[in-house]
């Protein structure tokens, strides 16, 4: 079974950079996407005060068994917002 994971990074670049050391560390990610806009954070933006001015969101589908690794090394990798959905 697969996990989706949304998570937003501040920059292309920063998220660019981020899949690139997510790819190449952990086994099981299936595809990744990233999305025009922040789709899936509108409501948690009105709590955060976070708002950067060009954030990138990444939807990242991977197997069940490594969607905590996923989403643990994305906290590294400076991703908020994430979002993990069955």
């Amino acid at each position: 079974m697969s996990v989706t994971i949304f998570c937003t990074f501040e920059q292309q670049d920063l998220a660019d950079l981020a899949m690139g050391k997510l790819r190449a560390s952990t086994k099981g990610i299936k595809t990744i996407h990233y999305i025009t806009g922040n789709r899936h954070g509108s409501a948690v933006n009105a709590v955060n005060s976070i708002s950067p001015s060009n954030p990138v969101t990444v939807k990242i589908v991977c197997t069940e068994g490594t969607a905590s690794t996923v989403a643990a090394r994305l906290i590294n990798l400076h991703a908020y917002q994430i979002i993990t959905t069955r």
